[in-house]
């Protein structure tokens, strides 16, 4: 589909509630954009994008064509997205609420474990003022009766202390927030909201909610097994699409025969685009499965030479001397991991292959060339005299260093990176990166035909 910007949106109509919200989003001042979708069918045509703070950032958010009045209902143009997370804070109200998943991968069922806690209280759900009409909810749903609405009867785990100033809350998503999330997977699975923040600033509000969170979900995996975590935004790397040229050859039967441990570190590596610091440890272990082959493959050319040379005779003492001392170079010194993975790259990639890469996207190359964009990180820069396969493994191995401790370096100590801070999100053009390395190490690895 051809998606566009609506010039003018003052004369879309998209007859449902988003007119409401468009009205609404304007009355207030707030930044929104309309766009079309030329080829598809009337009713989907238009789509409605309002822009929510977000800190110092912003978050575009598509409005779904129903729920629109519970946002306006909410005052939404005061909420602000916390950073990163599928997670609102309400001033007006002073709550936080954000969207829960299970790390266990099994979203349906989270909503019912967390309702087998001890603690948590019941209560009847007005049926129709939660879902609107029972019949095209439960049909839509595959689901009918009384075994549907059990899974969806007003419930709640309220934690509070005198001394504490807050009360954290586990319960069904908010009316207010199923304006956004309603209708989709996440409107099962319970939201952690935390009553009574006073505040207005964005920084504030974000630290209360992973300071509580991250103890409260501690300690429901400690004593329940229960492991829960927030939804995210969708993070560029996850697989939302394939590419397909007009011009792609059609698929074929595969001939190489790739080393299956390396493309099996890989793909547990695609499976992990939620958690950015594991998705790129598993990439670099994909490589650095290839680094006694490559880092030896000077001296085991030189010891096939020999070997094939017709002259070589197994039976001179002087000529296996000499095969053992090519053979003996490799063990002299111990090479360190950096120097691993720059030979293994620069025998992978050449220069003009990494810089034809890094080319392809400006974003990326502008976030790679950029200083401190990641702090103890080692900066590209395609216009020096460094060899690029140097710079990238550079890189690469600081970025690994800061995954899995907190490496000397210069005599400092580089600062580890932590799973949600800021810089695992801006991880995610180096993650493009060491893919691509990935990919052509697994082929320069291959071995052989497989027919």
């Amino acid at each position: 589909m051809v998606r566009v910007l609506v010039e003018n949106p003052d004369g879309v109509s998209f007859g449902d509630e988003r007119d409401d919200v468009l009205d609404h989003a304007r009355a207030k001042g707030m930044k929104y954009e309309v766009f079309e979708d030329v080829d598809a069918p009337k009713r989907f045509r238009y789509s409605l994008v309002v822009h929510f703070s977000s800190g110092r950032d912003v978050r575009p958010t598509t409005i779904r064509p129903i729920g629109g009045r519970y946002l306006i209902e909410g005052s939404f143009e005061t909420w602000k997205f916390l950073d990163t997370y599928a997670a609102v804070f309400r001033p007006q109200e002073k709550v936080i609420e954000a969207v829960t998943r299970s790390l266990a991968g099994n979203e349906v069922q989270v909503n019912k474990w967390v309702r087998q806690l001890p603690g948590v209280r019941f209560a009847e759900v007005d049926r129709q003022r939660r879902f609107g009409s029972e019949s095209s909810r439960a049909q839509e749903d595959g689901l009918e009766g009384d075994d549907y609405y059990a899974d969806y009867r007003d419930w709640k785990l309220e934690l509070r202390h005198d001394e504490c100033p807050y009360t954290v809350e586990l319960s069904p998503m908010s009316r207010s927030l199923s304006g956004l999330f309603g209708g989709t997977l996440w409107d099962r699975s319970p939201t952690l909201k935390i009553h009574d923040v006073d505040t207005d600033r964005h920084d504030e509000a974000l630290k209360i909610m992973e300071t509580y969170a991250s103890g409260l979900f501690f300690e429901l995996d400690v004593r329940f097994g229960l492991p829960l975590g927030f939804m995210r935004r969708r993070s560029r790397n996850d697989p939302a699409r394939i590419i397909v040229d007009a011009d792609s050859q059609p698929v074929t039967l595969p001939r190489n025969n790739y080393a299956a441990p390396a493309v099996s570190l890989y793909t547990y590596a695609r499976a992990a685009t939620q958690t950015p610091l594991l998705e790129y440890l598993a990439y670099y272990q994909a490589i650095e499965f290839f680094f006694p082959s490559f880092w030896q493959a000077d001296v085991m050319e030189r010891v096939r030479q020999e070997l094939r040379d017709p002259r070589f005779d197994k039976e001179s003492d002087a000529q296996l001397t000499k095969l053992i001392g090519l053979a003996m170079q490799a063990g002299k010194s111990a090479p360190s991991e950096r120097d691993q993975l720059c030979t293994t790259l620069n025998r992978c990639l050449s220069d003009d292959q990494l810089r034809e890469f890094l080319q392809e996207d400006d974003e990326r190359l502008e976030k790679l060339t950029k200083k401190d964009y990641l702090k103890d990180v080692a900066v590209l820069n395609l216009r020096g005299s460094a060899r690029i396969g140097d710079q990238v493994a550079d890189r690469v191995y600081d970025i690994r260093c800061r995954i899995v401790h907190g490496k000397e370096n210069g005599g400092g100590r580089a600062e580890v990176l932590l799973p949600f801070g800021k810089e695992a999100e801006r991880l995610a053009h180096d993650i493009e990166v060491i893919r691509f390395l990935a990919q052509k190490v697994i082929i320069a690895g291959s071995r052989g035909r497989l027919w």
